[in-house]
């Protein structure tokens, strides 16, 4: 697979982007629009807005593609949360931080997505995907630092079914992630990361209205290519 991504800069508080893969399978589309969205920065309040087909910010490993992991796949609660390479729909996202007496960086991020994406949502509902994520950093000294996430998700599993007496949002996708760096001598770097989703539905069609599952990752870069 080849994936080429273009950028341009519209103005000064705005810009698009596009990343388009090509890949020779034969049962499947050669050429595929991974993501393309424009993002504007600006708005009001201090917001920053995007619309267009992007990567969902589900956690942390959703929003890589897959050359840029740090494992050859994805971890196998994404591929099956999500699919084989994640969730990206088309949508719109608003992103800003939240202020706060204690000056922790506080990051919350809305999205609005369509609902026909996802191994865990209809593959032809009309119904929206909304997404809400909240980040937070904590610096613990000079050598370490620690990165905390939630995720919550809500969507519909098939458009022909009512749930939760008549709520079409039946399918509740949570998430929780921690990222720890430890900063060594030499340019070396320890990562340990860590992410875990659930799901609550209320399922007519669904073995299992509970599933969930974890991944723990830890990378020690010993130099600066390897690691």
């Amino acid at each position: 697979e080849l994936e080429l991504k273009l950028s341009q800069y519209v103005d000064p508080y705005s810009r698009l982007d596009a990343i388009i893969a090509f890949n020779d399978n034969i049962e499947e589309q050669n050429v595929d629009i991974e993501e393309a969205y424009y993002t504007r920065w600006g708005l009001p309040f201090g917001f920053t807005g995007q619309i267009g087909k992007f990567r969902s910010k589900f956690g942390k490993q959703n929003l890589l593609h897959l050359h840029t992991l740090d494992t050859v796949d994805y971890p196998l609660i994404i591929q099956d949360f999500f699919g084989d390479e994640g969730l990206a729909s088309s949508g719109v996202r608003l992103q800003n931080m939240i202020p706060n007496p204690w000056d922790i960086p506080l990051e919350i991020t809305g999205e609005v997505l369509r609902g026909n994406n996802g191994n865990s949502f209809s593959g032809i509902s009309r119904s929206p995907i909304f997404n809400t994520h909240l980040k937070s950093f904590f610096e613990i000294n000079k050598e370490m630092n620690l990165e905390l996430g939630t995720s919550a998700m809500f969507g519909d599993e098939n458009a022909n079914l009512s749930s939760r007496g008549g709520d079409r949002f039946g399918v509740h996708v949570l998430g929780a992630d921690a990222t720890f760096f430890w900063y060594l001598p030499e340019g070396k770097v320890l990562k340990f990361q860590n992410e875990i989703m659930l799901q609550a539905r209320d399922s007519l069609i669904h073995p299992n209205n509970n599933p969930w599952g974890f991944y723990s990752l830890v990378d020690y870069r010993f130099s600066p290519r390897w690691s």
